[in-house]
C-alpha cells in the first residue's frame, strides 16, 4: 500500500529527487503539457505566495519511496473550493487504483474543509482530435 505524501518545499533532496520525478511523470502522461509548464512546476507549487489561493503538491509513494503517482491542486479559501490542476500514475501503474485513491485523498480534504466542490478541466481524450457533444 502507498503513502500519500506532501511536498512541502524544493529545497531537501528528497523533495528534488520528488520534483524531477512528478516532472518525468507529467512529461509521459500528458504529451501535449507544454515543456515550460512542466519545467516550471517548482516555482508554481513553491514561488511567491498568493493571497487567493494556496497551491498543493502530494505523491504517492511506496515503502522504497519510489513515486507512484502524484495530485496538485490549488485551495481557494475565500470561495471555499479546490481546483486539480493534475492528476497522473507512472507510466505502466494505470488501472491500478492509485490514481483513484490520490482523488479519494482530495475529496476526503474538500469533506473536511466543507468545500462547494472540486473543479477540473478534461482534455479532448479522442485520439483524432476531434470535437464531440456535451451531452
Amino acid at each position: 500500500m502507498e503513502k500519500i505524501v506532501k511536498i512541502t518545499d524544493k529545497k531537501n533532496l528528497a523533495n528534488k529527487k520528488a520534483l524531477r520525478e512528478v516532472q518525468a511523470i507529467m512529461r509521459a502522461q500528458f504529451p501535449g503539457l507544454e515543456t515550460e509548464k512542466i519545467d516550471n512546476l517548482p516555482f508554481v507549487v513553491f514561488g511567491r505566495p498568493r493571497k487567493s489561493y494556496s497551491y498543493s503538491l502530494w505523491i504517492a509513494a511506496d515503502e522504497r519511496e519510489n513515486i507512484l503517482g502524484f495530485i496538485n491542486y490549488s485551495f481557494f479559501s475565500r470561495d471555499n473550493f479546490y481546483f486539480l490542476d493534475h492528476l497522473a500514475t507512472a507510466p505502466g501503474l494505470t488501472g491500478k487504483g492509485i490514481g483513484g485513491r490520490l482523488y479519494e485523498f482530495l475529496r476526503a480534504k474538500a469533506r473536511e474543509a466543507e468545500a462547494v466542490g472540486i473543479f477540473f478541466e478534461c482534455l479532448n481524450d479522442n485520439p483524432a482530435g476531434e470535437k464531440t457533444p456535451a451531452f
